[in-house]
């Protein structure tokens, strides 16, 4: 069977950073692609990816995410529904969205590895998986691969590039 793997990816960061780390991970995949017959499909944008969590025909096998992300505890506004993936464009993807917009009663075919890379996390806190893994084991992904700290951008970059060569 064929692996589909979707890059859900934050492209902003290559400005924000002045370095290619998007550019180069998605042509790395590209490579991966014509070399292997990996399937990859390539979303920026907030809508893009609500849309592909909704299809209860998406193929990913590989969910994989690397963007910036913001976690709210309970004191906080919004509580942890308010917790944000931030994609292309500034586009904030909250919990709270997802159920809404991507509900649980349509699971994912794929069964898929989601990998949320999220990159320069200082407002991250293992609180932020407590809401997006039930999140995606619900829908019916096989497991949820994310960071606890800080992780700085060209860290990020180069540990997913490893580790996908690793588990490929």
């Amino acid at each position: 069977p064929q692996l589909t793997v979707s890059l859900n990816v934050n492209t902003d960061i290559d400005t924000q950073m002045k370095h290619p780390l998007i550019k180069n991970q998605v042509d790395d995949w590209q490579k991966i692609a014509k070399s292997s017959g990996v399937q990859v499909i390539e979303r920026r944008k907030r809508e893009e990816v609500t849309q592909a969590l909704a299809d209860t025909t998406t193929p990913d096998n590989i969910l994989y995410f690397y963007c910036h992300a913001i976690s709210k505890s309970l004191a906080e506004g919004g509580g942890p529904d308010d917790s944000t993936l931030v994609l292309s464009g500034k586009g904030h993807l909250t919990l709270g969205d997802l159920y809404l917009e991507a509900p649980l009663d349509s699971a994912l075919p794929g069964a898929p590895l989601v990998f949320i890379n999220a990159c320069e996390s200082a407002e991250l806190s293992p609180l932020f998986y407590d809401g997006f893994v039930p999140y995606f084991m619900a829908k019916g992904a096989r497991g949820v691969i994310g960071t606890e700290c800080e992780t700085p951008a060209l860290f990020a970059a180069e540990w997913a590039k490893r580790f996908f060569k690793q588990f490929l």
